[in-house]
């Protein structure tokens, strides 16, 4: 990432630093400012006092989907960055607009771990997972036909007649 102003570079250390605090593991963290995994370690040890993480990663939101309240609030995330970060053509995934996303639902809505909440707006806005609009309440929603959660509307319960 040659040919950044120091500006440009302050705000993705910035945004690391609140990606870390967050504790988006530090390969996701990597993808999303272009920082290499060695200062994010250090910064990681600095923010929590231990190592990060390792081991397997996710292999996307459907693995967050442990219950019914996971399923609302994972589709609610989903919709909420889709919705603040649309700017007329395709979507993308960044720092900020995953922790403008991320601060906001905990506002509105409680907690959610930040990795979960990659992964719903990465698998959506990435065609892995449909996210139909319910025929009931109009609301759209992670949708999986193969699990017993994400197989109708995880606000009203009705099926979805139509798949994205």
């Amino acid at each position: 990432m040659a040919d950044l102003s120091t500006l440009e570079n302050i705000a993705r250390y910035q945004a690391a630093s609140q990606l870390i605090s967050g504790r988006l593991r530090l390969s996701l963290v990597q993808s999303l400012t272009g920082i290499s995994i060695r200062p994010l370690r250090a910064m990681w040890e600095e923010i929590h006092g231990e190592g990060a993480s390792s081991g397997k990663l996710p292999h996307g939101v459907l693995s967050f989907m442990v219950n019914q309240t996971a399923a609302v609030g994972l589709s609610t995330f989903a919709s909420m960055y889709l919705r603040q970060n649309h700017s007329g053509g395709k979507v993308a995934l960044t720092a900020k607009g995953l922790l403008g996303t991320w601060g906001a639902y905990q506002k509105f809505c409680g907690p959610l771990d930040l990795n979960a909440g990659y992964y719903a707006a990465q698998d959506v806005m990435g065609d892995t997972v449909s996210f139909p609009k319910c025929g009931g309440c109009g609301v759209h929603f992670i949708y999986d036909r193969g699990s017993t959660l994400t197989s109708r509307c995880p606000y009203c319960g009705l099926a979805p007649t139509k798949y994205k």
